[in-house]
């Protein structure tokens, strides 16, 4: 099986589907991180149907529909899990990749790059967790609509709202 059957089949079981556009993109970022993961330690987990499920299925069971349009700060994101998967699922989420490691933040430059003509407003940014957490905690407060809003930070791939 092609790691794009195996993401349909897993997806299927966690409740989502995917377009042959989604699949071909989440195919070309499995392929993207399998062959960097050679040359720099992005992951322990590179077999097709581990990387479909505890990183692709699992970074997409936080999405809401909610979430189209608004922006993610995905910090500490390593490989880009979850913000990556995120935004193919929902090209309409704005996300921001934050990392303080420069090899990881190349690989997702990378990423982007590769993916430009689809996953546009990608913003990737390198400083240290800590003090971007609170940037981007106030500037997420910013684009908040109303009091019954949610606002949504991923933390060293962990979704936290607030």
């Amino acid at each position: 099986m092609t790691f794009a059957e195996i993401l349909a089949e897993k997806g299927a079981e966690a409740g989502l589907s995917f377009t042959p556009l989604q699949l071909e993109q989440f195919s070309r970022y499995y392929e993207l991180l399998v062959e960097t993961n050679k040359v720099m330690n992005l992951t322990a987990i590179t077999e097709p149907e581990e990387v479909a499920v505890k990183h692709m299925v699992d970074s997409l069971l936080a999405y809401e529909a909610e979430m189209a349009g608004k922006t993610l700060a995905d910090v500490g994101t390593g490989a880009g899990f979850p913000g990556v998967p995120l935004k193919i699922y929902c090209p309409e989420l704005k996300v921001t990749l934050i990392d303080s490691l420069g090899k990881r933040l190349r690989f997702l430059q990378q990423v982007v790059c590769d993916a430009a003509a689809v996953l546009h407003l990608f913003t990737v940014i390198r400083e240290m967790v800590m003090a971007v957490f609170v940037k981007a905690v106030y500037a997420l407060a910013g684009e908040r609509g109303g009091a019954g809003d949610v606002m949504k930070v991923a933390v060293d791939g962990v979704l936290h709202a607030f």
